[in-house]
């Protein structure tokens, strides 16, 4: 049985493939080791069966549209997602618009990418995948020894004191003696 499966992920980061330009999901795995995979659209049913990466069960027709995007749009919007992760310090909007720019100069044409907006929710969760959690408790906030000292080894961090009020006090020397010189507090 012949398969032209193209692999790729859902816009969330899971394991996906694209088979006649439908994009399917995996749903389980049966104890012969085969899988069953669903259509990535949420209100089709149709499903298909693979086992060693080989077609098994061929899927039904589709009460749906096909996937409106080619294999290079698929590869643009896979590359700016990467980068979203890789460049941290690098805003979302300018990674789409640098990769826009470079796809009108290949093509000439970018009608066929979508807009930041289609794609906004998509990078924004794939870069907050890469980056620490928000602390949530006083407790959960800690101060690596790296930054708690200047390059000359003076202090920055003045006081950390314990929970459950705790209170940080961050200040460099220079501002501390302009602090000390204040009669009104």
């Amino acid at each position: 049985m012949e398969s032209n499966i193209e692999w790729t992920q859902t816009t969330r980061g899971a394991k996906a493939f694209i088979y006649k330009n439908q994009k399917y999901r995996k749903r389980c795995s049966n104890k012969d080791g085969s899988e069953i995979w669903i259509c990535c659209n949420k209100s089709c049913g149709v499903s298909m069966v693979l086992f060693d990466n080989i077609i098994k069960r061929y899927p039904q027709e589709h009460l749906h549209e096909e996937l409106q995007h080619t294999p290079e749009i698929r590869t643009l919007l896979e590359n700016i997602y990467k980068e979203t992760k890789a460049d941290l310090l690098k805003p979302v909007t300018e990674i789409y618009q640098q990769h826009l720019i470079q796809h009108k100069r290949k093509n000439g044409l970018a009608d066929d990418v979508p807009i930041f907006n289609y794609i906004r929710s998509t990078a924004y969760r794939r870069r907050s995948s890469v980056l620490p959690p928000i602390p949530k408790t006083l407790e959960d906030i800690v101060i690596p020894d790296g930054l708690k000292f200047f390059e000359n080894g003076e202090p920055f961090v003045i006081l950390d004191s314990p929970a459950p009020y705790r209170l940080i006090t961050l200040c460099s020397p220079k501002a501390l003696v302009s602090l000390g010189m204040l009669h009104v507090y």
